[in-house]
């Protein structure tokens, strides 16, 4: 008995057993893409750090991640007019910035999870498959939540406070923990793989 079915005795569908599309990918290919998704994180991260740091002030102490966080329009108000049309304008940039660092930072995660996986099914160790495609699941589910942030984002910045500063919020603190999960679940696998 696999560990699917263990842990969904008697059920022949359950989302967790659903391979990722890209589950079926060449460990090579995993690696190479994996190194140039990571480079392009890198090179966003080069923009995203000095511009995150201009943009901390009273309202947002913690720089552009305190506007994801704003759940609320006066908050939110708070922080664009504390940041003034300069640093507004540098948000707006971050903000187009960071759609190809979610690719770069999602992309590098999720191989390296399938990676896992697909070691995991190669060497017979089935109790690493399971948090592996969970973790390659959870990225992808964390970059659609970023970029759709990312998107309800420039509309706020663009002036349209209230309708998407809650949906900003949420889309952005699930991605964290989506983020979070994946971290520990992508640890998970490379335990159970070594230990096995």
């Amino acid at each position: 008995m696999g560990l699917d079915e263990a842990l969904f005795p008697g059920l022949t569908y359950a989302p967790l057993m659903i391979p990722h599309p890209l589950e079926g990918a060449s460990s090579r290919t995993l690696g190479w893409t994996a190194a140039l998704c990571g480079l392009i994180a890198l090179g966003g991260m080069a923009f995203l750090i000095p511009a995150g740091n201009r943009l901390k002030s009273r309202a947002s102490p913690n720089g552009i991640v305190s506007f994801e966080l704003a759940a609320s329009p006066s908050a939110m108000a708070d922080i664009i007019a504390e940041w003034g049309p300069e640093r507004t304008r540098l948000a707006r940039r971050a903000t187009w910035v960071d759609f190809p660092f979610i690719a770069g930072y999602a992309g590098a995660l999720m191989c390296a999870a399938l990676g896992l996986a697909g070691k995991a099914r190669a060497s017979g160790r089935e109790a690493a498959i399971l948090p592996a495609r969970m973790a390659a699941w959870a990225m992808t589910a964390a970059a659609l939540l970023d970029a759709a942030e990312n998107i309800l984002g420039l509309r706020i910045l663009a002036g349209s406070i209230s309708p998407g500063t809650m949906l900003m919020a949420g889309a952005a603190g699930l991605k964290f923990l989506l983020i979070a999960a994946a971290l520990g679940l992508i640890t998970g696998a490379w335990i159970k793989l070594a230990g096995s």
